[in-house]
C-alpha cells in the first residue's frame, strides 16, 4: 500500500508465475508500441526498478521463486462444503503443512 489508507483505496499487488507456451511475441499495434523479452537482470537494472521500492522488492521475489530459493504459494483442491464443488486454497507454503492443525495453530496466536 503506497498511500496510507488503510482498508480503504489499497494497492493489491499478486504475483503468478508463468510459463509461455511459446517465445513468439504477438504485439497488438492499437495498444502497444514495442514488445520484447528482456533478460531479468536487465529488468532489475533499470532505474525505474531501482528506485521503487514495491517494484524492486517484486523483482527480488520473482528472482528468488526463479532460482529456487522461494516456493511461494501452493495449492491444495479441496472440495467445498457450501457448494459441493472443487476449489483451490491458496496459502503461503513456507515451513507449514495446511493439513496439521498444530501448525495452523502455533501461526495464529
Amino acid at each position: 500500500q503506497s498511500h496510507k489508507s488503510l482498508f480503504e483505496k489499497s494497492e493489491l499487488f499478486f504475483l503468478c508465475l508463468l510459463r509461455p507456451l511459446s517465445f513468439e511475441i504477438q504485439r497488438q499495434e492499437s495498444e502497444i508500441d514495442a514488445a520484447a523479452w528482456m533478460p531479468i537482470d536487465d529488468f532489475k537494472a533499470q532505474p525505474f526498478v531501482q528506485n521503487n521500492d514495491i517494484w524492486k522488492h517484486m523483482v527480488e521475489i520473482c528472482s528468488a521463486r526463479v532460482d529456487g530459493s522461494y516456493t511461494g504459494f501452493s495449492s491444495t483442491y479441496l472440495r467445498s462444503t457450501f457448494t459441493d464443488s472443487w476449489n483451490y486454497l491458496y496459502w503461503n507454503q513456507g515451513n507449514r503443512d495446511p493439513h496439521s492443525r498444530a501448525s495452523n495453530m502455533n501461526n495464529n496466536s
